[in-house]
């Protein structure tokens, strides 16, 4: 499947486990598709990872719930995803915005302190 970063968008947000650094897009060339809103985290190990859109609600019980966005009925095609984002996200990230890791990296440290 033909996948294609369209850009990263640089948004630090804080969280009581870890630093949201921004939100990427990817277009699906196969099936003409944006995904927009696809949430990347960073560790206090340093190691990115990503979050499809979803969306916060509560269930039946009335117990707060998240609820995808997008589901892939595929699971070849949600890993080929996944993968992507692994092996092209992540380094174009690296290079492109360094600063916004460091800013991460330092809004991490001080919720350490604290």
């Amino acid at each position: 499947m033909e996948i294609e970063l369209v850009e990263f968008y640089p948004d630090i947000k804080r969280f009581k486990k870890r630093p949201r650094i921004g939100t990427v897009h990817i277009f699906l060339e196969e099936i003409g598709m944006d995904i927009r809103g696809i949430e990347c985290y960073l560790t206090e190990k340093k190691q990115m990872f990503f979050k499809l859109p979803y969306k916060k609600g509560k269930d039946e019980e009335g117990n707060l719930a998240t609820y995808p966005v997008i589901n892939f009925i595929d699971i070849k095609k949600f890993e080929q995803v996944k993968e992507f984002l692994h092996q092209n996200a992540i380094p174009y990230i690296k290079e492109n915005y360094s600063s916004t890791l460091d800013k991460a990296l330092k809004t991490t440290e001080n919720r350490k302190r604290k």
